[in-house]
């Protein structure tokens, strides 16, 4: 997505629905190429890495925002974001987050977290609306 928008360079997309597709479409042939986290192709065993070949890494994002839409009052928000910190620094609580791929979760700061995301126009890269 970050090629076509920087080099200009022309793909044909599609959404497989799953990282395990995606890696699969590759494996098969049915597709030259894919995009996945690295943290999913590291799941993978040693034989189908081994048989992957990294072309592109992009710039690291932060993963699984938990969101609370404007309309929920801020102390609520404050409240939810306060618990979910406090859960996560208990053994029990980090096992259950851990489950949700939240396993350590920060308070997240719009400039360090998001901002350069706005520099991607997010319905041309991903067929938004279609």
């Amino acid at each position: 997505m970050l090629s076509r928008q920087k080099s200009k360079l022309e793909f044909a997309q599609e959404y497989t629905g799953s990282a395990k597709n995606v890696i699969t479409s590759v494996l098969l042939g049915k597709a030259d190429a894919g995009a996945t986290f690295a943290t999913e192709l590291e799941k993978e065993s040693s034989d189908v890495r081994h048989q992957i070949r990294t072309i592109l890494v992009t710039p690291k994002i932060a993963p699984h925002p938990l969101s609370a839409h404007p309309r929920i009052a801020l102390p609520l928000r404050e409240a939810l974001r306060t618990a979910v910190l406090a859960l996560a620094s208990t053994a029990d609580g980090a096992r259950l987050l851990q489950s949700v791929r939240l396993a350590t979760p920060i308070a997240a700061d719009y400039k360090r977290d998001y901002q350069a995301l706005e520099e991607f126009d997010v319905k041309v890269l991903s067929n938004w609306g279609k």
